[in-house]
């Protein structure tokens, strides 16, 4: 699932041409995609939209609040999410992408250790030892 069809239903919203329910037909005929592949990068694509909001808000916090949303976010994630298929597995993805972004925006606040060790704690050791990534 590429960036590009991301940035693809970025503009089709912002253009406001069609009801955003309709897109994954849209997905279909521009991009070659069968229905249900459609629907899966649809749904990442709506995941990922109503994090950002969520990250937005993020940017606005102190690194004592933007630490606990970090505990609270590692400790309900599925850390085996790579080892699924289909919902799971991006339901999984986008988690682990608003950890390692919480992570970012902490490391850019000069607390990338303090958020690397919260992480690391909530990683299974097999994940640890394995080396798996978030």
């Amino acid at each position: 699932m590429g960036n590009e069809m991301f940035i693809f239903l970025d503009k089709l919203r912002e253009s406001g041409t069609i009801n955003m329910f309709g897109a994954p037909r849209v997905l279909e005929e521009s991009f070659g995609l069968s229905k249900k592949e459609a629907r899966n990068v649809f749904q990442a694509w709506t995941k990922a939209f109503e994090a950002n909001n969520i990250f937005m808000k993020q940017k606005e916090m102190n690194e004592d609040q933007l630490l606990e949303v970090l505990k609270e976010k590692c400790k309900v994630h599925d850390w085996f999410y790579q080892m699924t298929n289909g919902k799971a597995y991006y339901a999984g993805k986008q988690k682990a992408d608003e950890i390692d972004y919480i992570r970012g925006i902490l490391g850019g606040m000069d607390c990338l250790e303090p958020a690397t060790l919260i992480i690391e704690s909530f990683k299974p050791e097999a994940l640890k030892t394995k080396g798996y990534l978030v």
